[in-house]
């Protein structure tokens, strides 16, 4: 809340490229790393919930939008969210 609005867009333009990145990185495939759900898929998931806490559209980029949907409707994901909400 206390940044300026020109380091407001300075650190949005940094994740832009990131996202740019991690939209190229998916491409066709499921995961980061191919088709196996690793570590690295837990902690992209993590992070990308956070979007809608802070208001970023992931509309732009369609593989991270489709990527988090999928991360989301898997069972395992799925169990430690309801046992996140019950705690």
């Amino acid at each position: 809340p206390g940044s300026s609005a020109d380091d407001k867009k300075k650190a949005g333009e940094r994740l832009a490229k990131r996202f740019e990145y991690l939209q190229a990185q998916l491409g066709e495939q499921p995961f980061l790393t191919g088709a196996t759900f690793s570590v690295a898929d837990a902690y992209l998931y993590t992070l990308l919930t956070w979007t809608a806490f802070v208001g970023i559209d992931l509309g732009q980029w369609p593989n991270l939008k489709a990527y988090l949907e999928r991360v989301a409707a898997r069972p395992a994901v799925q169990k430690a969210q309801a046992a996140e909400k019950a705690a």
